[in-house]
């Protein structure tokens, strides 16, 4: 302080009023490094919301808060029996009214800055997602790369939430068997905001979600609640095995599990997957996808729009169950790569057909050509919403199988 009266006050600020101005810019620049912790929050006034769901009941937003418990999270100790999280639920007739709401049964501040999931409902996503992520959009504590999953059926988000996993909190395993089941199976995709943002405000795409629900008992008391952590065989799990449709920002149909494994063909640039077919002599056989290159070709001719995918698929054979298929013959190879080709085309065909029906475009034609011609896009296309109907599409398929895994002839030959 007196370093800085100095250097500000000496010459030629020397005289009363003069000294005073620099008293007071003094003063100000102080007060400058104390602004820093006006909206501190101390750890203790404070939960951090590790996942939240959406839902509507009549005419209310209900939200739940799965909210961590840091005493057991963080303790040492195991064995005590408390829940490493905590469900808040709260009704509203709007949704940042039911958010606030739940500031009265819970005892502390909600911070959303760790959220890692977002559960919205069947019914509320029908009703229209630009509200709700809105709201979350829009906070400054929330962050761009936390998941969301539409919850089907007759399953709620809440019930979800109040599933009790024994391996990881519910939130956490979800998320991880989310980014899994992506990489290893293929039949979901990982829905963030960004994501979900991109495709909800770009030309030409619409969006999709996975979808989650609960496979086995989900109406459980609470013993029996605690018996889905205490057992081999849990009476409740969750599984992801359906991707949401959607138009503009409202859920209009379903995809099911294969055709959720077909919109990744389009949608991933890469693609890791394992698919059976029927062997050419009787039987099945398993191939396992390691690698998809995808490429795409757009052209207007007599104003007709036509797009080519040529997908460069490369597998090797995982499993064989098949009489009198003999894989040292070169020939033979070749035949399986044939029927894998003639499979990926008829199922890809088929999940064209089913969008072109719901007219949403959730594998981005409509964006190709918002990309590649402009203007057939801005004066043909963008008007008409059936422009799916008058876009030709060719499918190309290349198998190349690699291996055919540690040993030729199955067991059974």
């Amino acid at each position: 302080m007196h370093f800085l009266q100095i250097l500000l006050c000496r010459k030629p600020f020397e005289g009363v009023v003069k000294i005073k101005h620099c008293r007071l810019i003094i003063i100000g620049l102080v007060l400058l490094l104390l602004s820093g912790c006006w909206d501190r929050s101390e750890l203790n006034e404070v939960f951090f919301i590790d996942a939240i769901g959406i839902e509507r009941v009549e005419d209310q937003f209900k939200v739940t808060f799965q909210a961590l418990n840091p005493s057991e999270i963080a303790s040492e100790e195991r064995g005590r029996g408390f829940s490493q999280v905590i469900n808040y639920e709260a009704e509203a007739p709007t949704l940042h009214e039911a958010i606030r709401r739940v500031t009265l049964s819970a005892p502390r501040i909600p911070r959303i800055s760790q959220l890692n999931l977002l559960i919205i409902s069947e019914d509320a996503a029908k009703e229209g997602l630009k509200n709700i992520l809105d709201l979350l959009y829009r906070d400054h504590n929330s962050r761009a790369t936390f998941q969301i999953l539409i919850s089907h059926g007759d399953v709620s988000p809440t019930d979800i939430l109040n599933v009790k996993t024994p391996i990881e909190i519910t939130s956490k395993s979800i998320v991880e068997g989310q980014e899994i089941a992506s990489k290893v199976y293929g039949a979901n995709k990982i829905s963030t905001t960004d994501v979900l943002y991109y495709e909800l405000t770009s030309p030409g795409i619409e969006p999709t979600v996975t979808g989650i629900s609960i496979a086995g008992k989900n109406n459980e008391t609470e013993s029996e609640e605690d018996q889905n952590v205490t057992t081999i065989q849990p009476k409740s799990m969750l599984i992801s095995n359906k991707t949401a449709l959607f138009k503009e920002d409202k859920l209009i149909g379903w995809l099911n599990q294969q055709e959720s494994k077909s919109l990744n063909y389009f949608t991933k640039e890469s693609y890791q997957s394992v698919g059976s077919f029927t062997c050419p002599t009787g039987g099945e056989l398993a191939l396992e996808i390691q690698d998809v290159h995808r490429k795409l070709f757009s052209s207007v001719k007599n104003d007709t729009p036509y797009l080519k995918y040529e997908f460069d698929i490369e597998a090797m054979i995982s499993e064989v169950d098949c009489a009198g298929l003999d894989l040292k013959e070169e020939s033979v190879f070749r035949e399986v790569e044939k029927d894998g080709e003639q499979e990926l085309k008829k199922v890809l065909t088929e999940l064209i057909k089913k969008l072109t029906e719901l007219q949403t475009d959730s594998i981005g034609i409509g964006r190709e050509f918002y990309r590649s011609h402009p203007n057939y896009w801005t004066e043909v296309m963008e008007p008409n919403e059936n422009y799916m109907d008058d876009v030709k599409i060719e499918i190309v398929a290349s198998y190349s199988i690699k291996s055919p895994g540690s040993k030729l002839n199955s067991v059974n030959k």
